[in-house]
């Protein structure tokens, strides 16, 4: 009784997965050059290029950030926000400066109407400065 239970519940999951799979919307993977070291989440990552991936299909609310050469990478939770109007259509990356560090805070696809703001990381200090760094 308890096994057929067990499995009833598990093929209920997998339903209600396959069905706000359907739903989701991705952010394309989006590939910027960024001069400067940062902060993601708790992991600092090296100045370089990387790819930026919202996949909600298989990981819904994470965002993966890895190095294209594959040696630094991260992932982190994040929030939908929506997109300021007079963002253009260009994919952004925001960041914020407090003096000591630049923290990756949002990731903007005007293009698309997806944005997205990281969540559970370290934040930068009070009245940090924005900086944006365009994607590719």
């Amino acid at each position: 009784m308890m096994r057929r239970l067990r499995m009833q519940m598990t093929l209920g999951g997998l339903i209600c997965a396959g069905a706000v799979t359907a739903r989701a919307q991705d952010l394309e993977a989006l590939r910027a050059n960024v001069p400067f070291a940062f902060t993601i989440g708790h992991t600092v990552l090296p100045a370089g290029d990387y790819m930026l991936r919202l996949d909600d299909g298989q990981m819904p609310g994470v965002l993966r950030v890895s190095r294209v050469d594959g040696s630094a990478g991260a992932f982190v939770l994040t929030d939908r926000t929506s997109v300021p109007s007079g963002s253009g259509n260009q994919p952004k990356l925001v960041f914020s400066n407090d003096g000591e560090r630049y923290v990756l805070s949002e990731v903007l696809d005007p293009g698309e109407g997806i944005g997205v703001q990281l969540v559970g990381g370290p934040k930068a200090s009070a009245e940090p400065e924005h900086v944006t760094a365009p994607t590719d």
